[in-house]
């Protein structure tokens, strides 16, 4: 099938949409991405980039077409223009851009900002086949979890994501929650389909090296990988942390970056932790496995809203494939999987005394125990999150949307 990709990342960014396009060239679809010029997270276009454009001009036999943005920056004001300025580039050149080829249909990834399918669906009309959404981050619940206020805009974006959403032919969302937000919310009852994530292809290869941070074999190594950003709460960690220091032993690994790293760091320094959590900042996805398999907990966190209680974060998979205990700072439907699948120690933000007597105690539980745990958390994602098998729905997705024309 003839698919083109929209979406705000791809390589060199580090997106499970990467992986996605690796499985469907696998399965022999002819592939196009509309994408921008890679500036996620650091917020500058990527040197390597700037100095040789051409190297990124494919990824395997998919052509990568991009348009100019406004790098995101350091302040919220420069994350707007990144996401205004890829709006507008897209629709103006996107059009442009793909008017040579032709398409089955047009899937969009869709991390935040919804926008990013407004000219995937302006393209859509101009070629007439059909949209496919796959929602990762929901607007503008996602908006008001990080602290937007004013009524009007949220209003207005409401207005937006509901016409996004009635122009779309399938809705793909990774939680059961957000599919029934969703429907509830839009009055939309027939396309909107649970989709999850997966671990990369390369977490499941047995036999991993040496990891690229060091970890103490003496220490209870606690991992954290991604962005660090608003959502992942990590003004309870800095207090967690301070509940768990009378353990030595218990080291945090912050492995990423993001629009908090600096603030991470202040804070790391004013609560004497600069023994306890380490930051690390960005690695290549192809170092995570060896670090991942070498840690002894791999750390989810999400700050305390509504919206977040029904968000699965795409490391979940990851983490699970990689099969070590998880410790989840969160609330609703991530929590609820830790625990039903006995995979890990859950907590809450308002009650972060008895989450840090939790840590402690998976820190002293012997190897094989924790072990045990771990295969849980890997058993969970070899039945409910096989690449492809998920790679295997989204083709019928694509047929579904397609005979519908």
């Amino acid at each position: 099938m003839r698919v083109l990709l929209v979406t705000h990342h791809f390589w060199p960014e580090n997106f499970k949409v990467n992986d996605l396009i690796d499985g469907l060239l696998d399965k022999g679809h002819d592939i196009t991405i509309l994408t921008g010029k890679p500036n996620y997270p650091e917020g500058k276009i990527y040197p390597e980039f700037i100095e040789n454009p051409q190297k990124f001009r494919k990824f395997r036999s998919a052509q990568i077409k991009r348009v100019p943005v406004i790098p995101r920056g350091s302040s919220r004001i420069q994350l707007f223009l990144n996401y205004l300025s890829f709006l507008f580039s897209l629709s103006l050149f996107g059009p442009f851009k793909t008017r040579k080829k032709k398409f089955d249909c047009i899937l969009v990834f869709a991390v935040s900002p919804i926008s990013v399918a407004i000219p995937a669906i302006l393209i859509s009309k101009l070629r007439k086949v059909p949209v496919l959404l796959w929602v990762l981050d929901l607007w503008p619940e996602t908006l008001t979890a990080l602290g937007f206020k004013s009524r009007g805009l949220l209003g207005f974006i409401s207005h937006v994501v509901n016409f996004i959403y009635k122009q779309a032919a399938i809705i793909l969302v990774p939680s059961k929650g957000a599919v029934k937000k969703i429907k509830d919310d839009y009055n939309l009852q027939n396309n909107v389909f649970f989709f999850p994530g997966w671990a990369e292809e390369l977490f499941n290869i047995n036999e991993v090296g040496q990891p690229v941070i060091p970890l103490e074999n003496d220490c209870f190594n606690i991992v954290f990988t991604g962005n660090i950003g608003e959502a992942q709460d990590f003004g309870s960690l800095i207090k967690v942390a301070n509940k768990c220091k009378e353990v030595k032993r218990i080291k945090w690994h912050i492995v990423g970056d993001g629009r908090k790293k600096s603030w991470l760091d202040k804070k790391i320094l004013e609560n004497g932790l600069d023994n306890t959590i380490y930051t690390h900042g960005s690695f290549d996805v192809s170092e995570m496995p060896a670090l991942l398999a070498n840690a002894d907990a791999l750390l989810i966190s999400l700050r305390n809203n509504p919206i977040f209680e029904i968000t699965i974060p795409g490391k979940f998979q990851t983490y699970c494939s990689a099969g070590k205990p998880i410790i989840s700072l969160a609330k609703g439907e991530v929590n609820n999987l830790v625990d039903d699948i006995n995979a890990g120690v859950t907590g809450e933000s308002d009650n972060l005394d008895e989450f840090a007597k939790k840590i402690i105690d998976l820190s002293k539980m012997p190897n094989d125990k924790l072990k045990e745990i771990g295969k849980n958390a890997s058993l969970f994602a070899k039945r409910e999150f096989n690449r492809d098998h998920l790679i295997n729905k989204l083709e019928d997705y694509f047929k579904q949307a397609t005979s519908k024309k």
